[in-house]
């Protein structure tokens, strides 16, 4: 079969490699689509401590084309997608049932081989989840960063109901899916984008923000400045919670800026560098009592639950899919992901 390996910074080779032999419990699987994720690209780019060779990709869709014999959840044909988290059930936190915590967790898509840029790939029985009838497979491509933006968007919903008003900091892929998940499905109506790229804004107010605003502009007078010499500095801010999804110096300090006190932030985005808080945003977080919180992927619940969430066309999809690539053109389709991120989305590789 062939497969995509990340062998340095920006580089791809396809490799003809063995189709994955599975044990009792696993599941063999031909991949149709698999998404580019934001995390991929921060891989792509050397930005993250792994070593090369390394298979990437973890939004997996496709149909199961083996199984091991202990196997009874799916057989031979099914259309499924993967939760690519594999948890030890024996941690602390998997006991507690915050598997998404677990001490011992393995992900596809971040080992030597069996990513999802490939033709074939394998998974434990408990990580595959049949597909709806109802999708298409380009939609399917779609459950797990949906799981991700139910994740958020379901915990801010059950500390605060839906009678508050939100900022999203970077709408891309997880931002607009937030959006989406906010407003469509726990019907939230405050909602405001922000980002530094035009189309993007375009996209965020005709997918359901109210208004979207480029952080590089200056933002509408009536909203407090919160600088250093300012009395403004005393002042609420904003918006109850800002979700920060882009992790960069700038978005963190707009946001804790942002929100009112008492308010809430919380950190989506992988940072790709260190970020610095300035002097104002410390002192926010005193004088405000912000609290900031991240949020880390999903749990099974959420993947169910993402799957509902398009059926019922809560999402987008048309919207979200950008593009589409054949496996051979991999490095590519990440280089103009990165290029023209403005408007690239959610791009697809078919293999």
């Amino acid at each position: 079969m062939k497969a995509a390996f990340l062998t340095g910074r920006e580089k791809f080779e396809i490799r003809e490699v063995p189709i994955p032999e599975v044990s009792r419990d696993e599941v063999l699987i031909k991949i149709q689509v698999t998404g580019i994720c934001g995390s991929d690209v921060h891989v792509f780019k050397g930005e993250q401590d792994y070593e090369y060779p390394i298979a990437i990709g973890h939004e997996i869709v496709g149909t199961v084309a083996g199984t091991g014999r202990d196997v009874s959840n799916v057989q031979m044909g099914d259309r499924v997608t993967i939760l690519p988290s594999e948890t030890c059930g024996e941690c602390g936190f998997c006991k507690k049932g915050k598997t998404n915590l677990c001490d011992n967790i393995k992900c596809i898509g971040e080992m030597p081989e069996n990513g999802g840029f490939a033709e074939y790939i394998k998974a434990k029985s408990e990580m595959v989840y049949k597909i709806p009838d109802d999708l298409s497979l380009e939609e399917a491509s779609l459950i797990e960063p949906v799981a991700a933006a139910h994740y958020i968007a379901n915990n801010i919903y059950r500390k605060y109901g839906n009678a508050l008003s939100v900022g999203i900091i970077g709408v891309g892929t997880i931002g607009l899916l937030v959006l989406q998940v906010l407003r469509n499905w726990f019907k939230i109506g405050k909602l405001y984008g922000f980002d530094i790229l035009e189309n993007r804004l375009v996209l965020a107010e005709k997918l359901g923000a109210e208004k979207a605003f480029n952080t590089l502009k200056p933002f509408p007078d009536s909203w407090p400045s919160r600088s250093f010499d300012s009395p403004d500095l005393y002042k609420s801010g904003v918006f109850d919670v800002m979700i920060d999804c882009a992790a960069t110096t700038e978005s963190l300090n707009n946001a804790l800026k942002l929100v009112k006190k008492d308010g809430r932030v919380v950190l989506v985005g992988e940072p790709s560098g260190p970020i610095i808080l300035d002097t104002v945003s410390l002192k926010l977080i005193v004088l405000g009592e912000i609290v900031l919180v991240g949020s880390m992927q999903y749990q099974a619940v959420d993947f169910y639950k993402a799957m509902e969430i398009l059926q019922n066309h809560a999402v987008d999809s048309d919207a979200m899919i950008t593009k589409t690539e054949p496996l051979e053109n991999v490095e590519n389709a990440f280089k103009e992901y990165i290029t023209k991120h403005d408007y690239q989305i959610k791009v697809l590789v078919k293999s």
